[in-house]
């Protein structure tokens, strides 16, 4: 696993409508934990469950997102690993749409 970098952005209603609002810019290890494809009306969808590791923010909370590029980490659970603020396991959640190349 190697760090990546990632822009945690939240959620804000900006004029009526929904709009992800960037935090900050952080390093973050991701590791995947497990995997699945579900179908909906005819649409594969890959849903991956991912454990984020990074260092403490209290910008970090659940109902935010984790975004590089293409790749959208939705923040499900956050945990301090320590008792010193310094660390933080976030479970992540990602969805992709599978083309009928990719599935």
């Amino acid at each position: 696993m190697r760090l990546q970098s990632f822009i945690l952005e939240e959620p804000r209603i900006i004029g009526g409508n929904l709009q992800w609002v960037r935090q900050a810019d952080i390093w973050a290890r991701v590791r995947a934990l497990r995997g699945q494809v579900n179908v909906r009306v005819g649409v594969n969808e890959l849903v991956a469950t991912h454990e984020v590791r990074l260092r403490y923010s209290a910008a970090v909370k659940v109902g935010g997102r984790l975004r590089r590029d293409a790749r959208i980490l939705d923040i499900h659970r956050v945990n301090e690993i320590d008792m010193h603020g310094r660390w933080l396991i976030c479970i992540c959640e990602e969805r992709q749409l599978l083309t009928a190349a990719s599935s």
